[in-house]
């Protein structure tokens, strides 16, 4: 008995630190372009982005860096675990580095720093290279240029650069284009937006329209175009409506029972007005958000705009709005309204008008046609139109 005894001991002893077993939180795979900068590691490594560093570390313990472990000044070594994929940046040393990965093992080693993602530029070459006019050229647009804007096509981009040294660069870059390529999981939860089309879920719509400025909006503004009956029940506003903090069957807190209803529009679980008390933890926990008036104004996914970033992350905990874009919400598409009737006033003026338009152009033809005939015989008889 004494000998098992000893022998589970020992195997208990070989097994590694309950802190350092592979759990949950180890990412299996890591998708391209979606976690950020490079981080530096505890033990002194640098490594991608904090996805690559949990999955090449896992079970060993390793976390974000407190200090600035990685750089030479620090006694680093400047080791990395950088990969292979290409999407070139430019370093202030003028130059171009592989990917963002690289560039920070040599800000470890020189101290220097990014200067711009895409390749670095030549000076003579972008002072020659200014295209006058893009009728002929290629269309090979959306395009993310290297100043975090979206162009046309390559040749948009250095007529409306022309001399600043903006280049083309990943899409990710850029805030309309990053989703272009996005592959989209299967989601039951249907998105409108702010063109007025009902997409799949919110991945459809943005790789839908990349390049284009259409983010997600209440289901209501949809419901609304689509002149259903569905959406006769749908509030459009909740501005003329009084203030009254409204508690869902969600969970989260409205502004008023309007702001409920236009939230929840069209959504597949019937969401509705219950007790207060229900929400006071949510309440509690979201009052710790504590942010300032400092203007940066975001829109949010329910078509208002936010003083700044903290004040729309409160909206998040309250009610669950995220980020649409950034600056103020751009003005929703409105379809002018049909008419109920056609008066016969409408009819005759229009009637009028393609008349005039007509005869405009029919007696345009005569004047060409009698002139022409009056220059090769004076002997034209009227009503003829035969030379």
């Amino acid at each position: 008995m004494e000998r098992v005894v000893l022998v589970f001991l020992a195997a208990v002893a070989l097994l590694p630190d309950s802190s350092a077993l592979r759990d949950a939180s180890c990412p299996r795979i890591c998708k391209e372009n979606a976690y950020g900068d490079p981080v530096c590691g505890s033990d002194g490594v640098i490594y991608p982005n904090i996805c690559e560093m949990k999955k090449k570390t896992c079970g060993k313990g390793i976390t974000l860096a407190q200090e600035p472990l990685c750089l030479r000044s620090s006694g680093s070594k400047c080791e990395h675990r950088c990969g292979g994929e290409k999407d070139p940046v430019c370093g202030t040393d003028g130059r171009t580095y592989l990917n963002r990965c690289m560039l920070q093992v040599e800000i470890c080693r020189l101290g220097i720093d990014l200067s711009h993602v895409g390749p670095c530029n030549n000076i003579s070459a972008h002072r020659e290279n200014c295209p006058v006019d893009c009728e002929q050229a290629p269309r090979d647009g959306p395009v993310c240029g290297s100043d975090g804007n979206v162009y046309k096509s390559t040749c948009h981009m250095k007529l409306l650069t022309c001399g600043q040294g903006v280049v083309r660069t990943n899409k990710k870059y850029c805030q309309t284009t990053r989703h272009c390529r996005e592959s989209c999981w299967r989601n039951a939860k249907p998105a409108c937006g702010s063109d007025g089309k009902v997409y799949a879920n919110v991945c459809r719509m943005k790789s839908k329209n990349c390049g284009k400025h259409v983010f997600e909006v209440p289901m209501a503004y949809c419901a609304s175009q689509e002149r259903t009956s569905h959406g006769s029940s749908c509030p459009t506003g909740c501005k003329n409506e009084s203030e009254k903090p409204t508690c869902g069957s969600d969970g989260y807190i409205y502004r008023s029972e309007c702001e409920l209803k236009l939230l929840n529009c069209g959504s597949n679980r019937r969401v509705s007005k219950v007790d207060y008390d229900k929400c006071r933890n949510r309440l509690a926990k979201c009052l710790k958000i504590k942010c300032n008036n400092d203007p940066d104004p975001v829109c949010g996914t329910d078509a208002r705009t936010y003083t700044n970033q903290c004040q729309l992350n409160l909206a998040t905990c309250l009610k669950g709005v995220q980020f649409a874009h950034v600056g103020n919400c751009t003005k929703l598409k409105e379809e002018e309204p049909c008419p109920t009737d056609c008066d016969n006033e409408t009819e005759i003026n229009l009637y009028a008008d393609r008349m005039a338009m007509f005869t405009s152009k029919f007696f345009t033809l005569i004047t060409s046609v009698v002139l022409l005939c009056y220059l090769k015989d004076s002997s034209l008889q009227c009503g003829s139109l035969i030379c």
